[in-house]
């Protein structure tokens, strides 16, 4: 297999890699276009244009949640029509077209090339957002009237919370993970890894540390599974994985309550947000098939930080049944290629407490290591 590293990669698609790099940098927007959403919109325009409509996984998702969530908002404004916020409804198109075009644009591209853009997106986020840090440490925590700091005690990158650099954080640590399994670039997947731990340290976010956490487990079955190749052996390893973690969570059930308590307690919003959590029901309720549309549902009209929770309430069961079928598809044709697994697990554990796939880094990594999967070829991982 050729390495990605002698593959010369299009300068168009260095839009998509700035892009991508730049969309964390909420507070160079105006109104919610930033450099990062032009970059993205205008690469995917060259490859819109000459690109066939194809109804991939990705593309069904966002027409089925969509759709519900226009009729959604129809209802809103009738039974909530405060917390409808319309304007979002032009947020989930833009990002169903760089979802869309993206995944038709890496699903036709090699494993090679694909490996190639992941790599190159991961070091340019990663030096660009270490860089910023560096100078927020030693220079000044504000660049060209941008605060590069949260209240200043926490590192978001110009960004208006930490969440949308912390997520990005955690996707490249296993992004830099997987090219560490694979012995490719070892010092500077290392030093990608490093760079990117201190600045997830530096956002204090705890959703951060549980999708790191969560991430890393992922990797330890996937190594313990690549030990033999023989498929019984292989189950037989992960069974007894699991049985132990199940016996070590019965007879340590109370710590590991207390240590889950003070974890949620530790973040600023982290007992208010389970407080939101249970507010579903009664926005379910109102509407349960196509959702309320895009909007702040929960009490004290805000959102509910949370994306399983937010695609409810916005589509309904419509809409929440379309990201469980696309989400079975994506981890079906994932399953091959087992260390990129943590990658996406690692985004979809942030969605347990921030909506991360309103976030264009969500879509374009999803996209690129789907593109990854499918050209998989079965070489050795270690």
């Amino acid at each position: 297999m050729k390495e990605h590293s002698t593959i010369a990669i299009r300068k168009w698609d260095w839009l998509l890699i700035l892009g991508t790099t730049f969309a964390p940098m909420t507070l160079l927007r105006i109104w919610k276009i930033g450099p990062g959403e032009v970059m993205c919109f205008l690469w995917s325009l060259k490859y819109l244009q000459t690109r066939e409509i194809k109804l991939t996984f990705v593309l069904r998702f966002f027409l089925l949640f969509y759709s519900a969530m226009l009729i959604g908002a129809f209802i809103c404004q009738y039974v909530a029509p405060d917390e409808l916020r319309s304007v979002d409804l032009y947020t989930w198109l833009y990002l169903a077209v760089i979802a869309s075009v993206a995944y038709r644009y890496f699903s036709d591209a090699s494993f090679e090339y694909c490996a190639k853009i992941l790599f190159l997106l991961s070091i340019t986020a990663t030096l660009w957002f270490f860089g910023l840090y560096f100078y927020s440490i030693y220079r000044s925590k504000i660049i060209y009237n941008i605060p590069l700091w949260y209240h200043n005690y926490r590192y978001t990158g110009g960004a208006n919370n930490p969440h949308q650099l912390a997520a990005l954080n955690c996707a490249l640590i296993f992004s830099f993970a997987y090219f560490l399994i694979r012995r490719e670039k070892m010092i500077i997947s290392i030093a990608g890894i490093i760079a990117n731990g201190i600045m997830l340290i530096a956002t204090k976010s705890s959703t951060g540390y549980l999708s790191v956490f969560i991430g890393t487990m992922v990797i330890a079955v996937c190594l313990i599974s690549s030990f033999t190749s023989d498929k019984r052996q292989r189950y037989a390893s992960l069974v007894g994985l699991f049985g132990l973690v199940v016996i070590l969570c019965i007879f340590f059930s109370r710590q590991i309550y207390m240590v889950a308590y003070e974890w949620i307690q530790s973040d600023d919003n982290g007992v208010g947000r389970l407080e939101l959590f249970s507010n579903i029901g009664v926005t379910f309720s109102q509407s349960p098939i196509f959702g309320l549309g895009p909007g702040t549902h929960s009490i004290y009209n805000q959102e509910y930080h949370n994306s399983y929770l937010e695609i409810l309430a916005a589509g309904g069961i419509i809409g929440i049944s379309a990201l469980i079928w696309s989400s079975i598809v994506l981890f079906r044709k994932i399953l091959k290629a087992r260390f990129l697994i943590p990658i996406v697990v690692a985004l979809y554990a942030y969605g347990l407490a921030g909506f991360v796939m309103r976030r264009i880094i969500f879509w374009v990594l999803i996209a690129i290591v789907c593109g990854m999967a499918e050209k998989y070829v079965a070489i050795s991982e270690l």
